[in-house]
């Protein structure tokens, strides 16, 4: 037979031409995005942690010649007793087990046991449930004067770690935490380096100043991993290796230190109590503490959870109100209640036990309710069932606490990749998902479930063919407003090796009409070179942006905005262009949707532009220290009920009486030279009329003397006076004059 494995082996092919490595690796990693989520290749586990083990205390401190006799009671009465001696892995009878002095002459009363999984270790620890034979080891009266105790390895080095002395939390008070937000001006935070710069600016002027005290530019950050702000923008929040760091009031002072090693990433919940914070799966971090739920005030962990390898970042999240936890591992869904952390009993048997959802995926909650949406279907989450894969594909509601399914649809081809979105005021949830055919994505497709009738669910569905219209590159769904972008991929060049991909841009208005949710499309944009759509808060502003660092058009921003035409058809129109913003990676509306702000990490510069896509203001900062973050202050959401909502808007309507009064304080800052002309006119006629009714006043009150001056009144008409007409004329001489 004949060796082809050297025609095979293009090693010395490779060093002659250097390029193709790149290419081919470029390649390889545009394919593995192209596929589906859970069809990507896993990163391999390897169990490096101590789960298996188990620190026994609390046995006879006994020399070098009693220890054999304490060894073998223990590891051939003791263990055997309480059902153990089978789960573990190591001998037991080996002294490197048993810990010694420094001078190796007595024990010291502890043992280490290693067991054949992490399971074994836990019950041997605190005992089989529902098995009165298996007690465990902690609590076990070992003979009169010892009573044993036992802790997981980790549980060891946790009490190990605590600090010798307690140091309480440091506290602001609420006031001082939210000042800022009576503020009219917005705040941007700039990380240049270890510097965290921090401005703010008024929607109508040119030139930022300074948030902090005394003029002071700039806090100094430890500058290990990366900032972002909290939900509210009440805490600025700094990750580093060990945990993450929380900074707020006037001065933005350190506040306090949250221990976890490795933190990825932090949630916060509406009401800024708790946060969860998340460092990666067990292949990545190897420990029990996963997930964590933090008591912000308190700095304690309220509860720990544990990831499982295919599980990420989003399995765990806080409801829309911050009263309840949500997690799914398992087939099932885990509710828990704040601020103890219980799971929700089951109203029909009141036990604390978890909702079963076969092949759950993904989950969201819906706002305004404590309902959440499922997706069930074989995908990422890797059951390794072949019964459980056949289960058909499913979308559902389930309403909490009664635990009522929804089902709005049972779904007989391939999805995957669910993403969940719900409207402010939990009318209606879109859900957003690729439809595939044999691992082939076929076409994205879009429902939209009314929550008005929940009895009968009623959906508005979108299809959008790959071969029509692209493949989904990103999505933006503004909840306020009901407007949705969708970027889609039309073409892609894996011949060279800079990205010319083009997209699709739609975007729609979801809307009831009646009864009935409709989605229109508002304007369509194609052959763009933009993967990315922003919305402004208040759904009347876009922007199209490029910040993709492997794209050759990064620097791409279009502006635009969206109008009601003759018709009453909204249409979209982008009335301004920018195509050197080089290097920009970083892009975001404030809170208000008044400004849009963007950075580059390798100028080391920013820009600020309004909402119209006019320049306001830009800045560059020290080069050898590259941006690391750019991004607006949040403003705090307040959560009202929909009546109340209803009733401010009904209070902001032309005909109401604060409608003028509101009208007026708008002009005066828009039209300020215009205002304060119109405010002269006003006092000039003011003051005129003040004068013309003062010298009435005057007139008036000398009617009577008028009268009998003049004989008559000369305001009433009916009043007549008579006159002697003389009509002949003498002179007559009186010798009053001297004749000459």
């Amino acid at each position: 037979m004949t060796d082809i494995s050297k025609e095979l082996d293009f090693e010395q092919f490779i060093k002659a031409n250097p390029g193709v490595q790149k290419f081919l690796s470029e390649s390889a990693k545009e394919i593995i995005q192209q596929l589906p989520a859970e069809d990507r290749p896993k990163k391999p586990y390897v169990e490096k942690s101590f789960e298996d083990f188990i620190i026994v205390c609390g046995l006879p401190i006994v020399d070098q010649q009693k220890f054999p006799t304490l060894q073998k009671f223990f590891c051939n009465k003791v263990l055997p007793k309480i059902g153990i001696d089978q789960m573990i892995r190591n001998d037991p009878m080996s002294s490197r087990c048993w810990g010694w002095d420094e001078n190796k002459e007595n024990t010291v009363g502890c043992v280490i046991l290693d067991f054949k999984n992490a399971q074994f270790a836990e019950e041997a620890i605190s005992g089989t449930p529902g098995d009165s034979s298996k007690p465990g080891i902690d609590g076990l009266v070992f003979d009169k004067k010892h009573t044993l105790k036992a802790f997981s390895y980790i549980q060891y080095n946790k009490i190990m770690d605590q600090a010798d002395e307690f140091q309480a939390p440091k506290l602001l008070q609420k006031k001082e935490l939210q000042e800022w937000q009576n503020s009219e001006e917005e705040i941007y935070a700039i990380q240049n380096g270890k510097k965290l710069y921090l401005h703010k600016l008024f929607h109508l002027s040119k030139n930022p100043s300074y948030v902090l005290p005394d003029n002071q530019p700039f806090i100094t950050l430890n500058g290990v991993n990366k900032i972002e702000w909290s939900k509210n923008g009440t805490y600025l929040v700094e990750y580093m290796e060990e945990g993450f760091q929380l900074y707020g009031g006037k001065k933005m002072e350190k506040l306090n230190f949250y221990p976890h090693k490795n933190v990825k990433n932090i949630e916060f919940n509406s009401t800024e109590t708790h946060i969860l914070s998340y460092n990666g799966t067990v292949a990545e971090n190897q420990d029990s503490e996963n997930y964590i739920v933090w008591n912000v005030d308190q700095v304690q962990k309220v509860r720990t959870f544990k990831a499982a390898q295919d599980d990420e970042w989003g399995g765990m999240k806080f409801n829309h109100a911050g009263t309840l936890v949500g997690r799914i591992a398992s087939h099932q869904l885990f509710v828990y209640k704040l601020p103890e952390m219980t799971l929700l009993p089951d109203p029909q048997t009141k036990e604390r036990i978890p909702i079963v959802v076969k092949n759950i995926q993904a989950f969201d909650w819906i706002a305004n309710s404590n309902s959440v949406c499922v997706a069930s279907y074989p995908g990422r989450r890797d059951y390794n069932s072949e019964d459980i894969k056949k289960q058909p594909t499913k979308l559902a509601i389930i309403e909490l606490p009664s635990r009522r399914e929804l089902k709005w649809k049972s779904i007989s081809w391939e999805i995957s990749d669910v993403q969940f979105e719900s409207e402010a005021d939990g009318k209606y949830i879109l859900a957003i998902m690729k439809k595939m055919n044999r691992n082939k994505l076929v076409s994205t497709l879009i429902h939209v479930v009314n929550l008005q009738n929940r009895n009968l669910l009623e959906i508005t569905d979108l299809e959008l063919q790959v071969g029509e219209h692209g493949a989904l590159k990103s999505y933006n769904f503004e909840p306020n407003t009901g407007k949705l972008a969708v970027n889609l991929a039309q073409k892609q060049n894996f011949a060279t090796n800079s990205k010319t991909t083009q997209f699709t841009i739609n975007l729609y208005d979801i809307h009831y009409k009646g009864k009935t949710i409709v989605i229109d499309l508002i304007q369509q944009f194609t052959e763009q070179k933009i993967p990315e759509t922003l919305w402004s808060q208040n759904g009347s502003f876009f922007a199209l942006i490029n910040k993709d660092k492997e794209s050759s058009q990064q620097g791409i921003l279009e502006c635009g905005f969206v109008s009601k035409n003759k018709d009453k058809k909204f249409q979209a129109e982008v009335i301004r262009k920018y195509d050197n913003l080089s290097y920009m990676d970083y892009g975001e509306y404030d809170s208000t949707g008044r400004l849009i702000i963007t950075g580059s990490s390798h100028a080391s510069s920013i820009n600020i532009f309004n909402a119209l896509g006019e320049s306001i203001y830009k800045d560059t900062y020290v080069k050898e220290d590259q941006i690391q973050f750019c991004a607006w202050r949040p403003r705090n959401k307040h959560l009202i009920k929909i009546e109340e909502k209803n009733k401010v808007l009904a209070e902001i309507k032309p005909n109401n009486a604060n409608w003028k009064r509101w009208q007026e304080e708008d002009k005066k800052i828009l039209n300020k030279k215009e205002y304060e002309e119109e405010q002269r006119k006003k006092k000039q006629e003011k003051e005129f009329l003040e004068y013309m009714a003062k010298k009435r006043e005057q007139w008036d009150s000398t009617r009577k003397e008028r009268i009998q001056l003049r004989g008559f009144d000369e305001e009433n008409l009916q009043d007549t006076a008579e006159y002697t007409i003389i009509l002949n004329e003498e002179i007559v001489e009186t010798g009053i004059i001297d004749k000459k």
